[in-house]
């Protein structure tokens, strides 16, 4: 995570923000549908990432392991191409 891809992601509009949800959830086989509901609500979504720092969300996305973290790396990188 780079202060170049945690501020894409902020900036993401719902569309892209909701399909770069869906893309991490099927990259680290996350259940469809609490991923489906992670994606319906995106105020919580923008709100959570709002309030952290760049540092917390790599801790957080390197928590996963690291082949869980090297997917979701790609994903936010297809994602906010």
């Amino acid at each position: 995570m780079n202060s170049d891809m945690f501020r894409d992601i902020k900036a993401l509009d719902d569309e892209k923000l909701r399909s770069l949800i869906k893309d991490i959830g099927s990259a680290i086989g996350a259940d469809a549908r609490k991923t489906e509901a992670l994606a319906g609500d995106l105020n919580t979504v923008r709100r959570t990432v709002g309030g952290m720092s760049e540092s917390e969300a790599k801790r957080l996305i390197d928590l996963a392991g690291k082949e869980k973290a090297e997917k979701i790396y790609e994903a936010i990188k297809r994602g906010t191409r």
